[in-house]
């Protein structure tokens, strides 16, 4: 999640240099290593008609899509969702796989991150 008052006086950077972005902070700051990948998919939601995506066991996604001024609402229950869903997916790949981000569950950049952080504590355990 990227926005506010960063981008005020600059606008909105373009496709391109987001994902160029994402992937600095891939390998400078998390370390990954983005050779080691057989597959870098890279997904415009906002252009993609069909939501299954195919990835193997080696392959990484990178799924984006821009929101202009806009802050997710949710529906009633929809945490209640959010829990049923990550429980199945835990369930399912026997707690190799987890779900983040700001569709699921809190708004803030520190949130999205702190998620993160503990999700990749909870799967390389």
């Amino acid at each position: 999640m990227m926005g506010g008052h960063f981008f005020n006086s600059r606008g909105i950077p373009s496709t391109g240099i987001n994902l160029k972005t994402v992937k600095k902070v891939l390998s400078d700051i998390l370390h990954v290593e983005l050779s080691q990948f057989d597959n870098i998919i890279i997904r415009d939601e906002a252009k993609e008609s069909d939501k299954m995506v195919n990835v193997t066991d080696n392959d990484l996604l990178i799924s984006y899509n821009l929101h202009k001024n806009c802050i997710p609402q949710y529906n009633v229950g929809f945490l209640e969702n959010v829990d049923k869903m990550k429980h199945l997916i835990t369930q399912e790949s026997r707690g190799h796989f987890t779900m983040g981000g700001t569709a699921l569950g809190k708004l803030g950049v520190p949130d999205c991150v702190m998620n993160s952080f503990e999700d990749a504590v909870y799967l390389s355990q």
